[in-house]
């Protein structure tokens, strides 16, 4: 079967890391965009960026491709990432929004290292809107695993996909308070760090993000076999 590479075509791609590729304290994205990546710690490896779980990140700045929402309406956004854990607990593939009131939007394990996606109203960690995978992901630790998802912008539960191996797995929804949009709140965008704290222990190998576009699980599996031959 031949794999195609369209998605670097793609004019909603926004952000595109083959980190496994991309030395250096800092670099551009490997986007039409290319947006400034800013590293702290997260050694280099040939299968990617490998962070220690405490204090490593790379941080995305906050330009306005990485805005999902004013604060009336939100904008639909799709992820996709190759990561390994070497702890499925709180492994924060892309978030951003860090301190008191700055919440905006998050793609990521939680303590309970239960997949979710998740926006926040107006900064408000209790305005919450969106969906995670009821099975815990501690017995995937050390293993090549492409997490995607998508938003569709509509500000409800039903809105939101999580897909683990291009399989969907969303089965439970995130909902909290009355729920009307997310905005900017100036904060960085963020691979490794979940809001106040650097919790992301292992590699992730390749990140994209998508605005203003809602993948399909079709798309996503072609990605995924496009991208795989490196994790296999």
């Amino acid at each position: 079967m031949k794999v195609r590479r369209d998605f670097l075509l793609d004019p909603n791609l926004v952000l595109y890391l083959p980190l496994w590729k991309m030395d250096g304290a800092s670099f551009p994205s490997q986007d039409k965009h290319g947006l400034l990546c800013t590293v702290t710690g997260a050694t280099w490896t040939p299968r990617g960026r490998d962070f220690n779980g405490t204090s490593d990140l790379i941080s995305l700045g906050n330009p306005s491709q990485l805005i999902f929402g004013n604060g009336t309406v939100d904008n639909a956004f799709s992820i996709w990432a190759w990561a390994k854990m070497d702890d499925a607990t709180n492994f924060a593939i892309i978030t951003k929004g860090i301190g008191a009131a700055a919440y905006e939007y998050a793609f990521y394990t939680q303590s309970t290292d239960l997949f979710s996606v998740s926006v926040y109203s107006n900064g408000d960690g209790n305005l919450e809107r969106g969906r995670q995978y009821s099975t815990a992901l501690t017995s995937k630790e050390g293993q090549w695993l492409f997490f995607a998802g998508s938003y569709d912008g509509s500000g409800t539960v039903g809105g939101f996909r999580l897909y683990l191996n291009a399989i969907r797995v969303d089965d439970t929804n995130l909902t909290a308070g009355v729920y009307v949009a997310l905005n900017d709140k100036g904060r960085n965008a963020i691979i490794g760090q979940k809001w106040e704290t650097s919790t992301l222990n292992g590699i992730i190998g390749e990140l994209a993000v998508y605005k203003n576009r809602v993948l399909t699980q079709i798309e996503f599996q072609n990605i995924m076999l496009a991208t795989k031959g490196r994790y296999a």
